[in-house]
């Protein structure tokens, strides 16, 4: 099922209405798999701003309870450089899982800042959600983060030569936003 999805999501003419409840769809049955592993736990979500945004929904009505962090960080189209542009993020409770919410993890550099960014406020306990990943990406911040859990459903090639995943889909935000 999760694979069906995913390949719909990377049809190039799927209208924006299918492509957004694809999305919606793929986030519930990652957040409905997610949530046995932390059921019981003190939870805090964290979505990178702006994409992470399609898979909050989904991950809040798993985790009802949960506050929300939104991280914003933008990349840098010449040099491919993540830069944080807005953050709210609330108290993170000793011990709690803290769950990061990005659909695309390319280079890693967004992740990576959005964990430096966490840890510095106590997070100990982190886990990266996407749906898509590179291996560079994740290699990336397994080097800067060993002790992150890292959850993906499709493992990608690689990166292009403008750092995009291949196969990839495409910039998902502008994708699931309707602003390409």
């Amino acid at each position: 099922m999760k694979e069906a999805l995913l390949n719909r999501l990377r049809d190039r003419d799927i209208p924006l209405k299918e492509f957004r409840q694809t999305a919606i769809s793929l986030s519930a049955l990652v957040a409905s798999e997610i949530y046995p592993r932390f059921q019981g736990q003190k939870v805090v979500l964290n979505a990178i701003l702006r994409a992470g945004l399609s898979m909050l929904s989904a991950f809040q009505e798993k985790f009802m309870h949960a506050p929300i962090g939104l991280i914003g960080i933008r990349r840098d189209e010449k040099t491919v450089a993540p830069h944080l542009y807005y953050e709210k993020i609330p108290p993170l409770p000793s011990g709690a899982q803290i769950l990061l919410l990005d659909p695309m993890l390319a280079t890693g550099g967004s992740t990576n800042l959005a964990l430096n960014l966490l840890k510095a406020r106590g997070a100990v306990h982190c886990t990266v959600i996407s749906l898509i990943s590179a291996p560079e990406g994740q290699a990336f911040v397994k080097k800067n983060h060993p002790g992150v859990s890292l959850y993906t459903v499709a493992l990608d090639r690689g990166l292009d030569d403008r750092k995009f995943i291949v196969p990839g889909l495409g910039d998902f935000g502008d994708r699931y936003f309707g602003t390409h």
